[in-house]
């Protein structure tokens, strides 16, 4: 079971948490062949930040955008954007993958679908790629199913699928999440944090997640964690207030990075390069590739001088400058037999 304790204002500036949520599927009494089309927009995400392995995600508004018909063939794919021709079009596709897991976790026979994935998300960059195609598949056939799963058990299914929870909680809840585990359940919370832009680029390397993840040692020292701990809290109040001096100080990182940068040609270089030309802070963007630089000004500056590093070791980059997405994943659309459409 999944807990989601959204962080809520108090009276007086006091903050406390509460769970709002049931952990039981509502029930909608229609059959899943009664929605015959959906949308739904997804947002690219960002794990680690630094100091917060596998715990911290922020959601950022750069999108995927899935439209799912229910037909009577078998599946029908398409893929447009991002991973066109690379990613594959049939049911080894993670968006139905997930799809058809939620179908079987709730007892539906799958229809056919035709599924149309408009994707803004570079695949492998770390920015959450597999999680977005993972909270898309989910939420497909949860519409279609009508079997009206919370986000917590959505993302109990992500954890399942991807392995970790963190870029999934962001993908569901939008903005700043924390994921933690107790008993063998997932706890999530969502912080607010000051409004901010983020330079961000993308160095086309293939570094795959399960690689970075090799990488890593299976001890580390007391100090180092206990350091990371500090860090992470620090790092937390930063965003909240939008410190950028206590953001350059808490985001330095001792589990993961020390370990993955050195695998990622140009990534030193460009993060000093991101630094001089302004940035309070840069960190992995999850495993890498790409990195995400926190300042109060200078974005494209910023971005300009960390791609051009990669730039210099023949890499194709891109660059963005980003803000956090408050939303979360977003079921823009469903339509049903004996309606023409509503929101």
């Amino acid at each position: 079971m999944c807990v989601y304790r959204p962080w809520v204002e108090g009276p007086a500036g006091a903050r406390r948490t509460h769970n709002s949520h049931s952990s039981e599927p509502a029930s909608s009494g229609r059959s899943a062949q009664a929605v015959k089309s959906i949308r739904i927009r997804v947002p690219a995400s960002v794990a680690n930040l630094g100091p917060g392995f596998d715990t911290l995600a922020l959601a950022l508004d750069l999108h995927n955008e899935l439209t799912v018909e229910v037909i009577d063939a078998d599946l029908d794919f398409e893929v447009e954007g991002e991973g066109k021709g690379q990613l594959p079009t049939d049911a080894s596709n993670l968006i139905a993958q997930a799809a058809y897991r939620l179908f079987q976790t709730v007892g539906t026979r799958p229809p056919g679908m035709r599924i149309r994935s408009n994707n803004h998300i570079p695949l492998g960059s770390g920015l959450g790629s597999s999680a977005a195609a993972i909270v898309a598949g989910l939420m497909a056939a949860d519409a279609i199913a009508e079997s009206g799963m919370s986000r917590e058990q959505l993302l109990e299914i992500a954890w399942e699928l991807e392995g970790h929870a963190d870029n999934a909680a962001a993908v569901l809840f939008g903005g700043l999440t924390i994921v933690g585990q107790a008993s063998g359940s997932l706890m999530t919370t969502k912080i607010p944090i000051a409004p901010m832009r983020l330079a961000v680029v993308t160095p086309e390397i293939e570094m795959p997640t399960e690689r970075m993840r090799d990488a890593l040692p299976q001890e580390v020292p007391l100090r180092d964690a206990a350091l990371n701990l500090g860090r992470m809290a620090l790092m937390l109040e930063a965003l909240r207030h939008g410190d950028f001096e206590l953001l350059s100080r808490a985001s330095e990182d001792c589990l993961h990075e020390p370990y993955r940068i050195p695998l990622i040609p140009g990534c030193s270089e460009a993060r000093l390069a991101g630094l001089e030309a302004g940035a309070a802070a840069i960190t992995l963007a999850g495993a890498g590739p790409g990195l995400i630089a926190f300042a109060p000004d200078r974005h494209e500056a910023i971005a300009e001088a960390m791609a051009n590093v990669y730039s210099s070791y023949d890499y194709p980059v891109r660059k963005f400058v980003l803000n956090p997405e408050p939303q979360g994943a977003r079921l823009l659309l469903t339509a049903h037999s004996d309606e023409p459409g509503r929101d």
